[in-house]
């Protein structure tokens, strides 16, 4: 009897760059960071923490506000 399946959507039933893109670009953006393409594209592979670590300038690197930024909330 299956009880589950499990998709791997990124790429592999649909492409979700453009929505990853959208997002972070938003993101950056009310942090004052413009980011483009040739951003996303060193971002493949890299999580959350890792990816705002590589796109906050020093000076604006504060662990509580990246924490904020990690947390999310799935609605179903």
């Amino acid at each position: 009897m299956i009880k589950g399946i499990i998709f791997d959507l990124d790429g592999v039933i649909c492409s979700t760059d453009v929505y990853h893109f959208e997002a972070w670009k938003q993101t950056m953006k009310k942090l004052g960071v413009d980011i483009d393409q040739s951003t996303m594209d060193k971002l493949r592979g890299v999580g959350r923490v890792e990816s705002f670590k590589m796109m906050l300038p020093k000076n604006v690197f504060i662990r509580e506000t990246l924490d904020g930024l990690c947390r999310f909330k799935v609605v179903l």
